[in-house]
């Protein structure tokens, strides 16, 4: 994708039990959908802390083979989408991430697009490249998704049917 480093793995996780996890620790967001969590940007979900040690191993190839070492740590929250809704686009560049991810648990219904970071420099007849460097993914249960936290992306649903995910960012103490 790009030349920004992503990588996508297919897990062992028990995504039912991760859905019924999820289902039962849903929080109304102001915004369209729900997220697992109150305080979007720095409080660790305690709902899903019993898979952090095993997303921390599924990421630490990845992270070997980019150079990044040392002690970390996990912030992670589900996200449930009940219908037509869209998550805009964003990134998860904050203090000391150095990976970020999505476990799909029900992700038929919707698109991860990645943009590419370099797709919106003026091309040579100074016209934007906007709507170039786009990446749909459509995840399939059990795959996880790995990106850099500046990767810019969002999520368009496709039909009315429910989507879920659990979306995380890996930090270096």
């Amino acid at each position: 994708m790009f030349t920004t480093p992503v990588k996508t793995i297919n897990t062992n996780f028990d995504i039912k039990s991760l859905e019924r996890q999820l289902r039962n620790n849903l929080y109304s967001s102001k915004r369209i959908g729900i997220e697992s969590r109150g305080d979007y940007y720095y409080k660790v979900n305690f709902d899903f802390a019993e898979i952090s040690n095993e997303l921390l191993e599924y990421t630490k190839p990845f992270l070997d083979e980019l150079g990044v070492d040392g002690e970390l740590s996990i912030d992670m929250w589900g996200n449930f989408y009940p219908g037509i809704c869209t998550c805009g686009k964003h990134n998860h560049l904050r203090r000391n991430v150095v990976m970020s991810g999505i476990l799909y648990i029900k992700p038929e219904n919707g698109v991860t697009r990645f943009f590419d970071p370099m797709a919106e420099w003026h091309d040579q007849f100074g016209y934007w490249n906007i709507r170039k460097g786009v990446i749909e993914h459509k995840g399939k249960p059990k795959e996880l998704i790995l990106f850099p936290p500046y990767l810019v992306h969002d999520v368009v649903m496709l039909t009315n049917e429910e989507r879920m995910t659990v979306a995380f960012d890996v930090k270096a103490r």
